[in-house]
This record gives C-alpha cells, structure tokens and sequence, in this order.
C-alpha cells in the first residue's frame, strides 16, 4: 500500500515537471475549463467510494469524532496561518497556498500509512466521508475570514467553475450509486468505478497537474526560490501536528491503534477537493496552486518516516 501513495506522489511530481519544461520550451497554455473537467472526472471516483454507512459510524464514536475534527478543522488552519505568516510575511499567495495545502486533511493517503502503522482502520475511515463534507463547507469559509481583503475577482464566474466541478461529479456518482440498487448495468457500471478509483483518481489528478504547470510554467519558474522556502514550514507543521496528536492522545487515555489513527487523520494533508475548488478561483496567481502541488514532497516523505517509526514503536509497545 506504501507503495501505491509513492508511486501517486511520483506521478504527480512528473506531471508538474513535464509542464513546466513543455510550458517553458513552447509557451503553450490550456483552457482553466479543461483543468476543471479533469478535476471533476477525478473527483468522480473519489466520490463515488463514500460510504453513508460509515458517516453514520464516524457520529458513532464521539470521543474520536470530536478530537479529530477539533485537530483538524480548528488547530491546523490557524496554525497554518500562523506559520504563513511566520515565514512569508510579505507574500500572500504562497500564505494562501500554505492555507489551503493545510486547512483541510487529506481523503485517502492517510490510510495508507494508518494500515502499514497497524492503527485502528475502523475508526480512520468512518472519519473519511465526515472529513470531507467539512473541509467543503469550512476552507472556503476560512479562505474568506483570513484572506477575503486580498483575493481579487473580477465576476463570479470562478466560484461558479469550483462549484461545478464538486456538484457534477457528486451527481453523477450518487445516480450511480442508487441506480445500481435496481439496475444489474448499474451496479456493474459502479463495482468498475469504485474498483478503479484510486487509478482514475491519479490519471485525472495528473492530467489536471500537468496543465496547471504547463499555463503557469513562467510565473512558477520565475518564483522557484520561494517555493523552495516553503519546505521550512511544513516540516514545521508535520513535526508539531505529529507531537500535538499523541499529546492529545495521551491525555484521552487512548490505547496504541486508536492513538495512530489520531495521527495519520490529522497529519495528513494535500487534498485533492481543495485543488479541485480552488484551481479557478485563483487561476491568476499561480504560486497558491504551485505550493499546493509541492506540498506532497513533504509530505509522503515525513509520512513514511512516520509510519516506519510507529511501527517499530508498536513492536516495542505490544511486546
């Protein structure tokens, strides 16, 4: 499974490199609404995997559901802030990206490192479905609370765009889900989908990445030193998040699994809803998207690290 997130990360890290070189050698730029289709045709196999039975679950373990959502959606937005503003005072767009690559947990990367770590998967994706209905509802919300004087639009065709992009693949796979109750067609249509999610997931999210870096490839290029910068304050991030989760962890009284799962919920980033709401809406400035793509290099690596680490505890902690 390690591997799977690895080779994710490899893929996508090509994507934006293969732009980049095309976009700087030719100058070629794409439409943003061809972004946004492959956004929406990524975000059809991730919704098509959510689980309404699991939402209920996660309600169900309140101790977990509580702490988790308290990390992830009060702590580390106003962490990542902090830490945006602590290291690039002068530089909004790449404080925003740190925002955005931040604020809002990762959909299915951390159970990955959950599984390898031998954490608690029960509760870890019950939480999923949970995680990203908030993270829908909240970034956007705290996008405008922090940052609303400096973003700039000039109508409101963007927001349109981001809510087309969640709305038509959500649709499209909820037909699919209850047609496939009744209809054998259906349900073979939607046992294909959710078979293959991660690697549609991937295909598209690349194809997306590609074309981002490919328009912007001037504008990011010209800015590569900043983005270079921003390696210090995620690692920052990770390393407090880790310590953060096990302290609250500790005081709760939880036991080995649960107390990873905590870990790995909260401490995983990058998600793929965020660059799908927000690729129009900051289309002009390239640098947030850019520092939302970086964001796996540390990412994966501080996570495996993570992971190794837990798992030689668990040997250690159970004997």
């Amino acid at each position: 499974m390690k591997h799977e997130a690895l080779v994710h990360t490899v893929a996508m890290l090509l994507s934006a490199a293969f732009g980049l070189a095309v976009g700087h050698l030719t100058g070629i730029a794409v439409s943003d609404y061809l972004i946004s289709v492959a956004l929406a045709a990524m975000l059809y196999f991730v919704f098509i995997c959510i689980d309404g039975k699991a939402l209920r679950e996660a309600f169900l373990n309140h101790r977990f559901t509580v702490t988790s959502v308290i990390l992830n959606f009060i702590w580390t937005p106003f962490f990542a802030f902090g830490l945006g503003y602590l290291f690039f005072a002068g530089d909004v767009d790449v404080r925003i990206g740190l925002l955005l690559c931040l604020a809002a947990p990762c959909t299915d990367w951390y159970l990955v490192f959950t599984a390898a770590s031998k954490g608690d998967m029960a509760v870890s994706s019950a939480i999923l479905p949970l995680n990203m209905i908030l993270q829908i509802v909240l970034v956007p919300l705290y996008l405008v609370v922090m940052f609303g004087a400096d973003i700039h639009m000039e109508s409101y065709d963007p927001i349109i765009v981001s809510l087309l992009t969640l709305a038509v693949p959500f649709i499209l796979s909820f037909t699919v889900r209850r047609a496939a109750v009744s209809n054998e067609s259906m349900r073979r249509i939607q046992d294909g989908s959710a078979g293959n999610s991660s690697l549609g997931q991937i295909i598209f999210l690349c194809i997306a990445v590609f074309q981002m870096f490919l328009s912007c490839s001037s504008d990011i290029l010209d800015n590569i030193q900043m983005l270079v910068e921003c390696i210090a304050p995620l690692l920052v991030f990770f390393v407090a998040t880790t310590l953060m989760s096990l302290a609250v962890s500790s005081k709760l009284g939880w036991g080995f699994d649960q107390s990873t799962s905590l870990m790995f919920v909260v401490l995983a980033r990058n998600s793929p809803l965020i660059l799908a709401m927000m690729s129009s809406l900051f289309q002009n400035q390239p640098l947030v998207l850019a520092v939302l793509v970086i964001c796996p290099l540390i990412e994966l690596p501080f996570l495996s690290v993570a992971s190794y680490l837990r798992g030689r505890k668990r040997e250690v902690f159970l004997g």
